[in-house]
């Protein structure tokens, strides 16, 4: 596939890629993953994320405002809403752009990914800790089965269509978001410190308490 740089994934190196950066990053998720906080720290390492075009950074903000057992629909393709093809245009035609994808992710979208060429940075939690969230936040109760399934099955197609993916853990994220993000910053071949990427990350804030945790467990 050619793209509007006239670049296609033979004509160029590895190396050439690299360090140019010709390539766009995405971060995969089931939803109470992280996503959100994997997406403000690509965009600190100097990623272009691209939300929805029509919403200033605030707008947005307050408009999909998520509260306690309340569920807004709002990820249908990755953070964009109100103007898919115009937004999926930009992430193709800006080099170094990207979103956030909640999965399973669609034949439709992976065109998007493999059309760049994409780097996807795939959130994984323990099923068993989705289920808790999910309880604890939008009241439901769904199968583990189900995000175990969609996890495999996302890998599957990634690896299926030659996509390089790294696969980071919402906890060690958490425990351990210096030597996570070092590791983040150089698989997208990073051009920024890493210092505000890490402040971006923050341990104890949680849409959800403790309490209200352990009445859904």
């Amino acid at each position: 596939m050619i793209d509007k740089y006239h670049l296609t994934k033979t004509s160029h190196t590895e190396d050439d890629i690299f360090s140019r950066r010709l390539f766009n990053v995405f971060v995969f998720s089931l939803p109470r993953c992280g996503s959100s906080m994997m997406t403000g720290v690509v965009e600190k390492l100097g990623v272009h994320m691209t939300y929805n075009s029509e919403d200033d950074k605030e707008q947005r903000e307050k408009k999909y405002a998520k509260r306690l057992g309340e569920y807004v629909p709002n990820e249908f393709f990755g953070e964009i809403t109100d103007n898919q093809w115009l937004n999926q245009l930009q992430i193709l035609t800006t080099p170094y752009a990207g979103c956030k994808m909640i999965m399973p992710v669609r034949n439709f979208h992976m065109d998007l990914v493999t059309g760049c060429p994409g780097k996807v940075i795939m959130m994984w939690r323990e099923p068993e800790e989705i289920r808790q969230s999910h309880i604890a936040f939008y009241n439901k109760s769904p199968d583990i089965s189900y995000f175990e399934s969609v996890m495999t099955w996302q890998e599957i197609e990634l690896t299926k269509n030659n996509i390089d993916y790294k696969i980071v853990k919402f906890q060690e994220v958490i425990d351990d978001p210096i030597n996570t993000i070092q590791d983040i910053a150089e698989f997208i071949n990073s051009p920024n410190d890493i210092e505000e990427a890490v402040k971006f990350v923050k341990p104890d804030a949680k849409r959800f308490n403790k309490q209200e945790l352990e009445i859904g467990i």
